[in-house]
């Protein structure tokens, strides 16, 4: 026209995505592509990645000259369908911690917003939110998940975020989990919860073994951590022990009312090659340390999956206990 500006819409259909070179493609676009000036606009209404739905997105660039893509996107699916996308993106290598030891079922819906300068992409920048309804986390020493956990996530490309808490349950636990912030992490997940080992060895309790339940009586206060880092840096568990009575002969025995930390760190085994391997280091306020090989048992037809110890070193005072190997060794001295 006189003015000199010019507008084209048309219509795609079944057309693939890829909008950057290290993330998923998205498959089975239908969409509306508008042109007009010096820009671009696209209006999908279905799509799908690695699995999961794309309800709606929509890109925008304002201006080719500037070259800046900018994309919003509603995906809904099955939280199996994220972890294979993550395992397909960048982000495997730095949610490491969570990918490799942990997997999640249940619905989900994620909210997307990216800026991506096409001529360096690698400036990719990303926030949105997730938001859990029920979802279902197994860790991966864990026989039990944990379950329905309800709540919003939000996360941009520096890490993830929960300033609310989440709400979950493991065994017999209320769990309130929440996602904080911390150096060289894309986010900590953290849960506190209140626990004292039931006799019986009910619930939780049936994950300490039958002869420490028998010397300990009383609750604390624990929290969990898995850090979402590029490091396999698995689980730890920790608490001051206090409120909980140690029937032991000293200096390992303790008063309910004396603090007494306790650290558990639980993640795969440093060998090259045992991929499949768990281990466990304990630290008891530096008067016991342990570090426990386990090797993982498949199900049978009568008996569930499990893990059976396959070496363990135990130290006597403080520092840490030398790697497990083959059989049980004791060093150091509570003198």
């Amino acid at each position: 026209n006189p003015s000199g500006s010019w507008k084209l819409d048309f219509d795609v259909n079944d057309v693939k995505l890829v909008y950057h070179p290290d993330w998923p493609e998205i498959d089975g676009i239908h969409a509306r592509l508008s042109f007009a000036g010096n820009g671009l606009g696209i209006k999908a209404d279905s799509g799908s990645t690695e699995g999961a739905h794309v309800d709606k997105a929509s890109a925008r660039i304002a201006d080719f000259h500037d070259a800046l893509l900018q994309a919003d996107a509603s995906v809904s699916g099955e939280m199996e369908r994220y972890y294979a996308f993550l395992r397909a993106s960048p982000l495997k290598k730095t949610l490491a911690g969570l990918v490799d030891y942990t997997s999640a079922s249940g619905p989900a819906r994620v909210n997307v917003h990216l800026e991506i300068p096409l001529a360096h992409a690698e400036q990719t920048e990303v926030n949105g939110d997730v938001a859990l309804d029920k979802v279902q986390m197994r860790y991966k020493s864990l026989g039990q998940p944990i379950r329905d956990i309800s709540g919003d996530i939000q996360f941009s490309e520096h890490g993830a975020i929960a300033a609310q808490p989440l709400s979950a349950k493991f065994e017999d636990l209320d769990l309130a989990v929440r996602i904080v912030p911390r150096a060289d992490t894309k986010g900590v997940i953290t849960a506190g919860f209140d626990f004292g080992p039931e006799a019986d060895g009910s619930g939780v309790s049936g994950f300490v073994p039958e002869v420490v339940r028998k010397t300990l009586n009383g609750r604390s206060h624990w929290l969990a951590e898995l850090p979402l880092t590029a490091e396999n840096t698995g689980l730890i568990l920790s608490t001051d022990m206090q409120g909980i009575a140690v029937d032991l002969p000293p200096p390992l025995g303790k008063l309910p009312e004396q603090i007494a930390p306790l650290i558990l760190m639980i993640g795969a085994a440093d060998d090259a090659g045992a991929t499949d391997a768990m281990r466990v280091r304990v630290n008891y306020h530096d008067r016991l340390a342990a570090d426990i090989a386990l090797a993982p048992t498949p199900a049978t037809a009568t008996a569930a999956a499990t893990w059976a110890l396959t070496g363990m070193s135990l130290r006597l005072g403080g520092g840490f206990a030398p790697p497990a190997g083959k059989g049980v060794s004791i060093s150091g001295d509570l003198g």
